[in-house]
């Protein structure tokens, strides 16, 4: 989740989502076991 502030909240949305546009993130298969994705979401929860 992206927290909300007043002036900061068009700069949160655009760098939290940098890491998507890394192709190691970005080519994870749709059907990836949950056991072999721990780390994404990990990652994507924090």
């Amino acid at each position: 989740m992206i927290p909300l502030g007043s002036c900061t909240m068009k700069l949160n949305a655009s760098y939290e989502l940098i890491p998507i546009s890394w192709p190691k993130f970005a080519d994870i298969h749709t059907f990836v076991p949950t056991e072999q994705a721990k780390g994404y979401s990990k990652v994507i929860c924090n």
